[in-house]
């Protein structure tokens, strides 16, 4: 599993602001994060109650496809304000490489 920058200190090219989105994907994103904890939850039960396989990995396609919705919603939001940011106030290149390591860790370290 990897690690990610906490700290303004650790790195200048680490996005530390707030994300943003406009109203409507944030009511979106949440949305989704709320469907996500929903099909969580289902599935835990049904393994709780020893329901058949059929039903869990049913469920757990839901979840992943909750997950990969959500990660869309994020990469948006950070592609449209971080990079889009860094790019236009003059950040270096090595900074906005910085800033695009995120996406390199979600589209590469999937089990």
């Amino acid at each position: 599993m990897t690690s990610m920058v906490t700290s303004p200190s650790e790195s200048s090219s680490h996005c530390h602001l707030p994300a943003e989105f406009d109203p409507d994907g944030q009511l979106a994103l949440r949305s989704e994060v709320a469907r996500l904890i929903g099909a969580a939850e289902w599935l835990a039960r049904e393994l709780d109650e020893g329901r058949g396989c059929h039903a869990a990995l049913l469920q757990a396609s839901v979840l992943q496809a909750d997950i990969d919705a959500i990660a869309a919603r994020l990469v948006d939001g950070h592609l449209k304000y971080c990079v889009t940011r860094a790019i236009g106030s003059g950040q270096t290149a090595a900074e906005v490489h910085g800033l695009l390591m995120p996406l390199q860790t979600l589209l590469f370290t999937r089990r």
